[in-house]
């Protein structure tokens, strides 16, 4: 039955961020790409690399190094949204006064 793994690719857009993209079949990595391309969401020539091993890291600090998907710690991490600040808020608050203080600023 051949191959039973699912193939799948990675490239690095335009950003810099790696993308993975998973195929129905080897014979339609070319038309993805092209695809790809006219969206401008990838320019040919760049870093890819057909069924990486992901590093167990968050996908924003993947880079395409020497034909590999690495982790790249000097890559920040997004700044967290307003809500996951003050859920982080209430979540670390110990005191009845931090409580009301993470809710008041919640609530706006």
């Amino acid at each position: 039955m051949g191959n039973s793994q699912v193939p799948y690719f990675a490239y690095e857009d335009p950003q810099g961020r790696v993308v993975q993209v998973t195929l129905v079949a080897w014979g339609y990595k070319a038309k993805v790409l092209e695809q790809l391309a006219l969206a401008g969401r990838y320019v040919p020539g760049a870093p890819l690399v057909d069924h990486p091993t992901l590093p167990d890291t968050p996908s924003h600090r993947w880079k395409i190094l020497n034909g590999q998907v690495v982790d790249d710690p000097t890559v920040p991490d997004p700044p967290k949204s307003p809500r996951e600040t003050g859920l982080d808020d209430l979540k670390f608050a110990t005191t009845i006064a931090q409580v009301k203080a993470a809710l008041l600023k919640a609530l706006g």
